[in-house]
């Protein structure tokens, strides 16, 4: 899957949660890169990433503003990423971080509010790659 795809979840006007199918973001490897600082070695995103999580954010901003529509600072969310794979050749858990940034980046604040995340990993020769994220507005937030 080389575009993205989504729905915003909304219950009338506010905003429930948001359903986004995604290119699979970059390998861990190619995710962080270490550069010096003086003595010191610090860690950042690559390029790819970068990249990569640019375009999310900017896809997910307008979904919501297609949709006028904002999710709320005051919630508490839930978080479940599904990596579809060809084959299993990646860790379930190795971009969920960087996804999580990317989708709350869009959303305009941290994902500090994120309370519950789940991680599948499926493998399946005949599907092209892709990650769904689904982030939903916790009924006890």
């Amino acid at each position: 899957m080389d575009e993205y795809s989504g729905t915003v979840i909304r219950d009338g006007p506010r905003f429930v949660g948001i359903q986004l199918y995604a290119p699979l973001p970059p390998t861990l490897n190619q995710t962080y890169k270490p550069f010096r600082v003086g003595e010191q070695c610090r860690i950042r995103l690559g390029t790819e990433a970068r990249n990569w999580k640019l375009a999310t954010e900017t896809y997910v901003r307008c979904l919501l503003n297609e949709q006028d529509v904002r999710p709320s600072v005051a919630d508490l969310y839930s978080v479940t990423a599904v990596q579809y794979l060809r084959k299993d050749t990646r860790d379930a858990d190795a971009n969920v971080k960087l996804a999580m940034d990317a989708v709350f980046g869009g959303f305009g604040f941290h994902d500090r509010r994120v309370r519950r995340v789940v991680l599948e990993k499926r493998v399946d020769r005949a599907v092209t790659s892709y990650l769904s994220i689904l982030v939903t507005v916790m009924d006890d937030g």
